[in-house]
């Protein structure tokens, strides 16, 4: 074979090949760059994406806003999980912008609206819970203002409602003298005759407090 055709053949060979690596090099290259934008991009700050983070759906067509909002705190800024109802907002430790979502979550809320979902609203009295208290002056019963009994010995706080079938009270007991502070919520059934709640617990002192100030607040039966 002519020894110039040899040459040129081979110089062609090396042409294609460069060529063709090259090519495959920029597609590999595009493709990682690709799918690690679309990993960055679904990501959110805690590390799970958005589809595995499905506490906001509840919100899906409740007030307009919300949705979006429970979006923001509860992903985007992995905002506190656990606040206290008994403490303003602005005396409680998380962030100003965490703090603007939620305050403003709460404004747009409406009747039947749920709280922030991905947060767990506790009371700084263990003896009820706010649901619990709230039952007291709606069930359609005799119920009586937020009483107290004050002495020289002892101090009670009480709220309280019956009707025909059950009877609910909440009381906090501070008997200076003996037991101390004490906490209790009762919900008597008259037509079984048994309690089905019957609970008591002794109280700290800021326990003792906290309880207090949830029955005078008591928008039922306010004192």
């Amino acid at each position: 074979m002519n020894k110039s055709i040899i040459t040129a053949s081979l110089v062609i060979s090396s042409a294609l090949i460069t060529s063709c690596s090259y090519f495959g090099s920029d597609t590999k290259s595009a493709s990682t760059n690709k799918t690690s934008k679309a990993a960055r991009s679904i990501a959110s700050v805690d590390g799970e994406t958005p589809a595995q983070e499905s506490v906001c759906d509840e919100l899906i067509g409740q007030t307009p806003g919300l949705y979006g909002l429970c979006v923001a705190y509860c992903e985007a800024q992995d905002g506190p999980t656990t606040l206290n109802v008994d403490v303003p907002l602005e005396d409680q430790d998380f962030s100003v912008p965490n703090r603007k979502i939620l305050s403003n979550y709460d404004k747009k809320m409406r009747e039947g609206d749920p709280k922030m979902p991905c947060v767990n609203y506790t009371t700084s009295c263990p003896v009820w819970s706010q649901e619990e208290l709230d039952v007291i002056g709606t069930q359609g019963g005799q119920a009586g203002d937020v009483s107290r009994i004050i002495s020289a010995d002892r101090e009670y706080y009480q709220d309280f409602e019956y009707n025909s079938e059950k009877r609910w009270i909440a009381q906090i007991r501070n008997n200076f003298r003996s037991q101390g502070k004490v906490g209790y919520y009762y919900v008597y059934n008259y037509q079984t005759r048994r309690y089905e709640i019957n609970r008591s617990q002794p109280l700290t002192d800021a326990e003792y407090d906290a309880c207090k100030q949830q029955l005078i607040d008591h928008v039922a039966n306010p004192l």
